[in-house]
């Protein structure tokens, strides 16, 4: 599990977000990825829990932004490729 947290051992401590294997979509680039977003929204959750804002948070915000925009046009590429019949939707 990657989840940022305490972990001790209290449901408490866990984040609103994890990554487990029941969100793994079978391919690994795209798996890495959405770990990648996992941990990132970790981080922001982090930030605004502890109320860290400012340049952190910004950055944070930034680099999230950043990675969905690739993740999500690497899956549209992917599925063009694939011919997924709901492609265009």
């Amino acid at each position: 599990m990657t989840y940022l947290s305490r972990n001790c051992g209290n449901i408490a401590d866990k984040r609103v977000v994890d990554w487990s294997v029941r969100h793994s979509v079978g391919l690994g680039p795209l798996d890495h990825d959405h770990n990648l977003i996992f941990i990132v929204l970790g981080t922001l959750e982090n930030e605004l829990k502890f109320l860290r804002r400012g340049p952190t948070l910004a950055k944070t915000v930034k680099f999230l932004g950043h990675l969905t925009e690739r993740h999500f046009t690497r899956e549209e590429h992917l599925m063009e490729r694939l011919a997924y019949p709901k492609a265009q939707e």
